[in-house]
Parts: C-alpha cells; sequence; structure tokens
C-alpha cells in the first residue's frame, strides 16, 4: 500500500525485463549475452502487438526458435528466455517441438 491507501500497482514482467536489462542483470538462471537478452525483450515487446496475419504469427514464432538453435539447454535456463520459450512453444511447428525434445533428450531419464 502507498501512503494514501491505495494499492500499489505491479510491474509487468516486460517492464521488469527492460529495467534489468538496461543495469546490465540479464535475469535469473544461466547467464546469457547482453544481445540476446534484448532480442527476448524486443519479441516479448512484439508479442504484445497481435499479428494481423496467421502467416505472419507462424513466421515470426519460426524465425525466434530459429534464432535458439544450437542454444536451447542454455537460454532455457535463464529466466526472460525461459518466458519466451513458454510464451511461444504452443504456436510452434511440430519440427520446432521436435528440435526442442532433441536438445533436452539428455537431460530426462526414461521412465520405465
Amino acid at each position: 500500500l502507498t501512503m494514501d491507501g491505495k494499492k500499489k500497482k505491479k510491474r509487468s514482467f516486460l517492464q521488469k525485463a527492460r529495467k534489468f536489462g538496461k543495469l546490465g542483470q540479464r535475469g535469473r538462471g544461466t547467464n546469457i549475452a547482453q544481445d540476446q537478452y534484448d532480442y527476448f525483450v524486443r519479441v516479448l515487446e512484439r508479442w504484445r502487438d497481435p499479428f494481423d496475419e496467421e502467416d505472419e504469427n507462424k513466421m515470426f514464432v519460426g524465425n525466434v526458435f530459429s534464432a535458439m538453435e544450437g542454444d536451447e539447454r542454455n537460454l532455457a535456463g535463464n529466466q526472460l528466455a525461459s518466458r519466451v520459450i513458454e510464451m511461444l512453444i504452443p504456436f510452434a511447428s511440430d519440427e520446432v517441438i521436435f528440435k526442442f525434445v532433441e536438445a533436452f533428450s539428455q537431460d530426462l531419464r526414461l521412465v520405465c
């Protein structure tokens, strides 16, 4: 509560990510490069505005995941990148999901 008794508005995840990025703090978890962090902040900003065409949406999601290719495990360990992955994976193609499964398969135990 503020001094006048009103409830304080919480900052959004995007607002916090922008602030921490400017301070050089790139989220919790694994450390990623500043340019990668800035890229994921821009992805969050762009995702807030809906796309006009579904094809644009698919292309955007595909481009984001292609930028992650080969670094999936490291990026998934970062708070911001993980949030982006979580947000976009429902819209990803089967091929992208398969690549993520392959990347994480060495970390998963076989359950019988």
